[in-house]
């Protein structure tokens, strides 16, 4: 009996213990479920917050490719900005090269025309002399004959013209009528340099001739730059420059052409 009573005090004890046991179970399995399910909703938020950074990062890589190819679009048009702004100031230090050789060559032209207009006059002067020395008798309308058909008859045998000076129209050459002694005879004669070969004249020609196409093609690429670096917007604005820089360009071509003291050829002298 005794023995019975200490198995019945030890089941007792036992149940206790197991009861004891399993509602600690109980409650370590309750607390680990509820840190499950903060963990499983911790989880959600970090794979979120991955996501978002995911998506932020290429969002941000994009940016930079972007970036990254207007920087390089930036820097070659500063580049090309850079060489074109070279090229106009090369353009503009020849422009001002050519204007100075062409006003030395212009200053020496009105200087050469006036020394010929001073030999014409005292070679016109030296003739009147003669020939009123020569013939006292005659009629006024005959022995005022003007001297200088003979003068460009001297000039012409000494000096030939060339076909380039006496085929092609030329606003070189200045006509000038004279009357005739002689009605419905007209004759026609050449006065211009004697002291200068022709091979002279025209070279001297044709270098007035190539500085003002120079210029006037200096005048036409910076016209096309200006409109090239302008931008769309003000392309508007920027046409009547272009055509005020035609239009001085043709002015000045046309000044140059029409500027007797800018060209050395004959004058021609019809009777």
């Amino acid at each position: 009996m005794h023995r019975v009573a200490r198995l019945d005090d030890e089941n007792e004890s036992l149940k206790s213990k197991l009861d004891s046991q399993q509602a600690e179970a109980f409650m370590t399995i309750s607390t680990l479920q509820e840190e499950r399910v903060e963990l499983l909703a911790l989880k959600d938020a970090l794979q979120k917050y991955i996501r978002q950074l995911e998506q932020n990062n290429d969002d941000l890589e994009r940016g930079k490719r972007v970036t990254v190819s207007s920087l390089e679009d930036f820097e070659s048009k500063l580049n090309n900005a850079f060489e074109r702004n070279a090229i106009l100031e090369n353009e503009l230090d020849e422009k001002q090269r050519l204007a100075e050789m062409s006003q030395r060559l212009k200053d020496e032209v009105k200087e050469l025309r006036s020394e010929l207009n001073r030999k014409h006059r005292r070679v016109g002067s030296d003739e009147g002399a003669e020939q009123s020395g020569s013939a006292p008798q005659e009629e006024p309308a005959s022995s005022a004959a003007p001297s200088t058909p003979r003068i460009a008859t001297l000039s012409s045998t000494s000096h030939p013209p060339t076909p380039s000076t006496t085929t092609s129209p030329s606003p070189l050459i200045h006509t000038h009528t004279i009357p005739s002694t002689e009605p419905g005879t007209p004759r026609t004669a050449f006065t211009g340099i004697q002291n200068y070969t022709p091979s002279t004249r025209i070279s001297a020609l044709n270098m007035v001739g190539d500085l003002l196409r120079k210029v006037g093609a200096l005048e036409s690429r910076l016209a096309s730059c200006r409109t090239h670096i302008s931008t769309k917007d003000s392309r508007s604005a920027n046409t009547p420059a272009t055509d005020s820089s035609r239009a001085k360009r043709i002015h000045v071509q046309n000044k140059y052409n029409g500027d007797p003291t800018a060209t050395v050829g004959f004058t021609k002298v019809t009777v």
